[in-house]
C-alpha cells in the first residue's frame, strides 16, 4: 500500500469514527501506527549514518615540526610513529597521548612525512601525516576547499537534454540554448 493510499485509508477510518463518536479508538490506532513508522525511520537512519569508528578517527595532533604530540579520546594499547623509511621516531603504550621527537639523524632536519600506527586489542590503524609548512595534516584529508566559478557560455548552439548538439530545432521536444530550456510547439 503506497503512502498516499495509507493517508486516504486513515482519513476514511477517521471520518467513519467521527460520525459514530468513537474518537479515542481511531486516535489510539493512528498513534500506534505512527510510533511504528517513527521507530522504523529512526532505526533505518541510525543504520544508514553509522560508520565504523577506528582509533585513528579521533586523533588530534599539536606541536611543531620537531616535537609533536598525538592525542586520542581513548587509551591506546601501543603507539608507534616512524618516518617513511622505517626509522622509529617514538613509541608509547597504554596512554591516550603519544609524544614524538621528529629528527632525521642523516640530514639533521625533521622529516616532513611520518606514519603513526595505533594498536588496540582488536584494531590496528595507521595514519600518514605531512607537514604543510605550518602544521601537521592527515594525508588524503581535504585541507582546503575553493569555490568553482561557473562560466556562462552564450554560443547560440542547440542541445537536447542528453547534451547532444542539434543541427535543427526539434518540434514538440525540449531543447537547450544558451543555458536555458525551450520547447517549440
Amino acid at each position: 500500500m503506497s503512502h498516499f493510499e495509507r493517508v486516504i485509508h486513515y482519513f476514511k477510518i477517521f471520518n467513519f469514527y467521527i460520525t459514530t463518536g468513537d474518537h479515542n479508538y481511531i486516535l489510539t490506532k493512528i498513534i500506534k501506527k505512527m510510533k511504528k513508522v517513527l521507530l522504523t525511520t529512526i532505526v533505518a537512519l541510525a543504520i544508514l549514518f553509522t560508520q565504523a569508528q577506528t582509533p585513528c578517527d579521533s586523533i588530534t595532533v599539536s606541536g611543531s615540526q620537531y616535537q609533536l604530540t598525538f592525542t586520542s579520546v581513548s587509551t591506546i594499547d601501543f603507539w608507534e610513529t616512524t618516518a617513511s623509511g622505517g626509522t622509529i621516531l617514538g613509541q608509547d603504550s597504554l596512554w591516550n597521548m603519544h609524544s614524538v621527537y621528529n629528527y632525521n639523524p642523516i640530514t639533521g632536519m625533521p622529516y616532513d612525512t611520518i606514519i603513526t600506527c595505533l594498536y588496540t586489542m582488536n584494531t590496528v590503524c595507521c595514519e600518514t601525516w605531512i607537514w604543510n609548512g605550518t602544521s601537521w595534516a592527515r594525508m588524503m584529508l581535504t585541507t582546503s576547499i575553493e569555490e568553482v566559478s561557473a562560466r556562462k557560455l552564450i554560443d547560440n548552439r542547440t542541445y537536447n537534454l542528453l547534451g547532444v548538439e542539434l543541427t535543427e530545432i526539434p518540434v514538440g521536444a525540449i531543447y537547450i540554448r544558451n543555458n536555458r530550456l525551450y520547447m517549440q510547439k
